[in-house]
């Protein structure tokens, strides 16, 4: 997991993790200087993206370990 959160561009690690604390999104769109529905997209982005590297992570490790008890 951590290797996908890394992967993540530094913006929407800040908005996922501050949307993961609590704050509202009028709150968060005022932290970030961003209108509702920009940020809304952004977290959109974000989530897909961080779903996407998960599964990548998920598929790297069965390949291995398929080839290890080969």
């Amino acid at each position: 997991m951590h290797s996908a959160w890394t992967r993540l561009d530094r913006g929407h690690r800040a908005l996922l993790a501050l949307r993961a604390e609590g704050y509202s999104l009028p709150e968060i769109a005022a932290i970030a200087e961003l209108t509702i529905d920009v940020l809304q997209s952004r977290l959109y982005r974000a989530r897909l993206n961080f779903a996407r590297y998960l599964e990548e992570e998920r598929v790297a490790q069965l390949e291995t370990e398929k080839e290890i008890s080969q």
